[in-house]
């Protein structure tokens, strides 16, 4: 079996230190994911903090001290490379890589793609004329159970879908970047926004922020977040003619349920009766992340996650930042 020959690049938070959080299921970080992928070996790990790295944790991995010197990274010719630094560093480590003797065949982008469209439209430009594979690490796309709403929505198990209504908890960017790129994924283009917040703003949350979302075809979407450190939430429901899904959490656990006029008291209207529920099996989405990328360079699948993916909901997030200054309505690039 071919081995696909990995680097990380950063190892804060999500490229390693997340494993470090014993009562989470691993694996929780980059590293760890392409560790325990089969089809893959992990041949370096770079930050440009070195205190970060001992070769305890990485067996025949190495660092690199000065920053952005990648070198020694290509040394070892990677066929993919994962990005988990902070967005505000992609732009200029993913052109280093394109712009490399021996750039890798795929890199994977930790979420968001950037801080703004600018960045992520350089991002994915430079991929595309490097003929790179750029995957965003939207997590929840490549969780089977995910998909399998997907499908399932996409073959009218719920009809039409009418609304969808979202409670989630952690920063605009941060957090909802994850709900903005799922409802995307579920329901399609959006086409403008609606936001306020009560609060500050910051990395663990905006207190009271509620965004509006309408899509191409029609449907709303209501997202309503909090700060988390008062309790962590992802929950999502859609509304369509014939039914409802609740994805509970974190998009774990689906319920399904389908509308009935046979209900006491019903009268002339309709009631959501319950259907059938799913569990998630024993992953994670990193390692479902891991699986695909290999996929990917096999041939066998197309990416579930674009660089275009990325950078819509970029332009989401923008345009929610700039309804909260104008108080209206902000129109997403492309309506």
């Amino acid at each position: 079996m071919t081995r696909h020959r990995v680097a990380v690049v950063g190892l804060g938070k999500q490229g390693w230190r997340a494993d470090e959080d014993e009562g989470r299921p691993r694996p929780r970080s980059h590293v760890s994911a392409w560790q325990n992928c089969p089809r893959a070996e992990l041949v370096a790990v770079y930050d440009k903090d070195p205190r970060r790295v001992c070769s305890e944790p990485f067996p025949g991995a190495w660092i690199k001290i000065e920053c952005l010197d990648f070198d020694r990274v290509l040394e070892r010719k990677p066929d993919i490379v994962s990005v988990a630094t902070p967005p505000d560093t992609h732009a200029a480590l993913i052109q280093l890589l394109c712009e490399a003797a021996t750039p890798p065949r795929l890199i994977v982008s930790e979420k968001p793609l950037a801080f703004s469209s600018k960045a992520a439209q350089e991002i994915v430009e430079a991929c595309r004329k490097a003929r790179i594979v750029l995957l965003v690490n939207h997590g929840r796309r490549f969780h089977p159970l995910i998909r399998s709403v997907k499908r399932e929505l996409d073959e009218g198990r719920i009809g039409k879908p009418l609304w969808a209504s979202a409670w989630t908890s952690g920063g605009l960017w941060d957090n909802q970047v994850h709900m903005v790129d799922l409802l995307r994924f579920f329901l399609g283009e959006v086409r403008w926004v609606h936001a306020t917040w009560q609060g500050p703003c910051g990395e663990q949350g905006e207190n009271g922020l509620v965004m509006t979302l309408r899509f191409a075809d029609g449907v709303y979407a209501l997202i309503h977040a909090g700060d988390i450190r008062r309790y962590v939430q992802t929950d999502l429901h859609i509304f369509g003619e014939r039914g409802a899904v609740w994805l509970r959490r974190f998009g774990l656990e689906t319920l399904w349920s389908r509308v009935s006029g046979d209900y006491p008291l019903a009268g002339e209207y309709f009631h959501l009766l319950h259907d059938s529920s799913d569990a998630a099996p024993p992953t994670t989405f990193l390692s479902e992340m891991a699986e695909h990328a290999c996929d990917i360079l096999e041939g066998k699948v197309e990416p579930w996650c674009t660089g275009e993916d990325g950078l819509a909901a970029v332009q989401v997030l923008e345009a929610a930042e700039r309804s909260v200054a104008a108080g209206s309505m902000a129109i997403c690039p492309g309506a």
